[in-house]
């Protein structure tokens, strides 16, 4: 794929609706960030780095939405 076409950030983005948001940016080019509570958790993020594209153009943050300046 070239160049993405821009940057995207999904907030909770392992979630059942964000996935899929994430799922159709990726497949149309972008490139997106997701804010997850534990973006070490394997196991839950599995079905999110099996996305097509994932591997290039998919990167998990942690978001502390509750503190202020951390989004």
């Amino acid at each position: 794929m070239d160049k993405p076409k821009g940057k995207v950030r999904v907030t909770g983005a392992s979630g059942f609706l964000a996935s899929w948001l994430v799922k159709r940016l990726l497949l149309e080019g972008y490139e997106v960030i997701g804010t997850v509570r534990d973006p070490g958790n394997e196991k839950k993020l599995a079905h999110l780095w099996k996305l097509e594209g994932a591997k290039e153009r998919l990167r998990l943050v942690k978001a502390e939405l509750m503190e202020d300046g951390r989004f």
